[in-house]
């Protein structure tokens, strides 16, 4: 704070002036410099003519301390726009010249002028850098600002590269359309954001939204047809945009759609089932998940058509959201992305530690054709292992509904923080490390083509693993899976890779139907050369999926337990001759083998590959005591020479 009064200066009269030196200063990195200060202006008729006029002061700058430079106007005391008799605060900015650039030494002086005798006050002094300005085609520094920059908006900007700033301010009137992505701390909104489809804009401090401001996101789908559905989750603070307004869309401000979705065809969902919502409602509360059917006069064609969204409001969902699961009740909880850019799954499961870590999204692109799903598997699977099908990242993107299996641990509410923010849908997970995994694909010559994940981790085993293992969330025929403790999976996560491993794989149904099984895609070992064997329990063949495809008629409706997939045929070719006669199971931790043959030989290996037993047989039948683990993988070999192993749990 600064008080200048010419009675205590040089001179003590009128016309005294007095001239307040900074310490050196650096502008290295900067490319422009602002002054920044209060300064107290008054309306007193008694000083609004004459040399009065020159009661103020005077910004300069110095390169050595002796020689100054006046910068910017001269700042008078008297202030003809404030009603007679008022005094008021006002926010002063001088912008020093470029000359001062990138200088590692300078000076800033505030030189008062006095006319006779009366008070100055000056408060809040700064220098700063400036801040960097897009003034409709160019950035004032030409590179743009960096997250060290505060930025101003004060021209129509549709960016073509990320940028990020300290503090960012759009002006009133102007648009900012984001894609790819912006970042900020604090935003100060005068004018349009719009974030524009497959864009992000992160915004991790305050959000201040002028009078007649707009915050819109908009998102386009895959291309989808009347009657199909898309799970959606509003990234807006407090909107009273409806669902139905919602429905209609919006192309280049008009509506999508005359009709929008059926009233009678929104949902959320609560006790392993969809509830209609009201058509009327908005999207609340943050991080609510909604299934919400296409409009009603949407193309019918197989082709399909990309369905325009635009989610809109005055302020974006930001910091921390709590999202209560009171009266909400089963296992699986629909849920939303609450924020306009992508939230990392893995950031996700850290924060909510009461999930099994199973994601599930609604794949708008899957096509239902005579109870049966065409294309896809109709919901995308997402755990630390990978995604089920292939190809999807391990990111919620912006406005997109997902359900999470939260067991039995139904009483924690779930939590979003700026933490699990991003700029961009693309990273891998750091959780675990899962990199010898591989994918199949089933399809049935009516079109489906479910896809199933076979995935080795050392953190993990072969029972059931939260994070790992990702059940199927519906029931829906011909597709294939694994079973662990008699439930489905469409994610089955072994421990680390070992050539005896072996899943047993179903399918289930609809009718007589041929079908072909094929690798869709390889990680880890599985791209160099390890090779994936499939046997069809039925008719003994055995196919390397590693270089070719098998195809097979189902029997029909309903179940099969149908196949085999291993990896060392020499061991595992004949697994199944003598596999029906040998008896190998375990019970409190004891083990044991019984055969019709005599015994010559049994392993016990832990999931890990570690061989914790090599025993030689005595007769027909073997019982051992093993403790320590609870899944073990038994390889028993005959007197004949024949042999059989069996992932077995104690």
């Amino acid at each position: 704070f600064v008080q200048y009064n010419s009675y205590s200066s040089t001179g003590g009269n009128a016309g005294s002036e007095e001239r307040l030196v900074s310490a050196p200063l650096s502008s290295i990195g900067a490319t422009s410099v602002d002054v920044n200060f209060y300064w107290r202006n008054e309306n007193n008729t008694t000083y609004s003519a004459g040399t009065y006029l020159l009661e103020g002061v005077q910004v300069q700058y110095s390169t050595d301390g002796t020689t100054w430079v006046d910068t910017g106007d001269f700042i008078p005391r008297h202030d003809g726009t404030l009603a007679s008799g008022v005094a008021a605060w006002k926010l002063k900015t001088v912008t020093i010249p470029s000359a001062l650039a990138n200088s590692a030494n300078f000076y800033i002086a505030l030189k008062f002028h006095s006319s006779y005798g009366n008070n100055c006050f000056l408060d809040n002094f700064t220098v700063v850098k400036s801040p960097i300005t897009w003034d409709g085609s160019v950035w004032s520094n030409t590179s743009g600002p960096t997250s060290a920059d505060d930025a101003i908006i004060n021209g129509d900007y549709t960016i073509a590269t990320a940028f990020e700033a300290k503090n960012l301010t759009i002006n009133a009137t102007k648009t900012l359309t984001v894609n790819p992505s912006v970042k900020a701390v604090n935003v100060i909104n005068n004018g349009h954001i719009l974030v524009a489809d497959n864009g992000n804009f992160v915004q991790t401090g305050t959000f201040t939204a002028g009078a007649i401001s707009t915050f819109k996101v908009n998102r386009i789908s895959k291309p989808v047809q009347r009657l199909d559905y898309i799970s959606w989750s509003s990234p807006i603070k407090n909107s009273t945009q409806t669902l139905k307004d919602f429905s209609k869309g919006n192309i280049d401000g008009a509506n999508h759609s005359t009709l929008g979705t059926l009233d009678n065809r929104f949902y959320k969902y609560n006790n392993g089932t969809f509830e209609n919502t009201p058509a009327t409602g908005t999207f609340t509360p943050a991080g609510q998940g909604y299934h919400i059917r296409t409009p009603s006069d949407f193309t019918t064609s197989l082709t399909g058509e990309t369905f325009n969204a635009l989610f809109t409001g005055v302020e974006p969902n930001t910091g921390l959201i709590t999202y209560s699961v009171t009266g909400i009740t089963g296992n699986y909880v629909f849920l939303g992305n609450p924020y306009p850019s992508a939230i990392s799954i893995a950031s996700f499961l850290t924060a909510n530690t009461q999930t099994t870590g199973t994601f599930y999204i609604w794949n708008s692109a899957a096509k239902m054709i005579s109870n049966e799903y065409t294309g896809a598997e109709n919901y995308i699977t997402l755990t630390i292992a990978g995604p089920n099908p292939a190809g999807f990242t391990p990111y919620i993107p912006v406005g997109q509904g997902f359900f999470v299996d939260r067991g039995t641990n139904t009483s924690n509410d779930f939590v979003f923080n700026d933490g699990m923010r991003s700029t961009a849908e693309t990273g891998t997970f750091a959780k675990a490390n899962v990199a010898d995994k591989f994918w199949l694909q089933m399809e049935s010559s009516s079109g489906s083509k479910p896809q199933m994940l076979f995935a080795f981790s050392a953190d993990a085993t072969a029972g059931i693993d939260n994070g790992f293992d990702g059940k199927k969330f519906d029931n829906y025929p011909n597709t294939f899976y694994t079973k662990i403790s008699g439930e489905k999976m469409a994610i089955d996560t072994h421990s680390s890779f070992q050539s005896l491993d072996y899943f047993d794989l179903f399918i289930n149904s609809d009718a007589v139907k041929n079908y072909t099984i094929s690798t869709v895609q390889k990680e880890g070992v599985f791209n160099s050369g390890q090779s994936i064997f499939l046997k069809d329990k039925t008719n003994g063949v055995i196919t390397d999926l590693s270089t070719s495809s098998y195809s097979f008629t189902s029997a029909g409706t309903g179940e099969e337990n149908r196949f085999l997939v291993y990896f060392n045929n020499s061991v595992l070719a004949t697994a199944n001759v003598v596999k029906e006669e040998v008896n190998i199971y375990g019970n409190q931790g004891v083990l044991t083998v019984e055969s019709p043959r005599e015994i010559a030989n049994v392993k016990v290996y832990d999931m890990s590959g570690r061989l914790i037993m090599n025993k030689k047989g005595q007769g027909k039948v073997m019982k051992t005591t093993i403790s320590g683990t609870t899944y073990v993988l038994v390889n028993v070999v005959l007197a004949d020479g024949s042999s059989v192993s069996k992932k077995v749990k104690l």
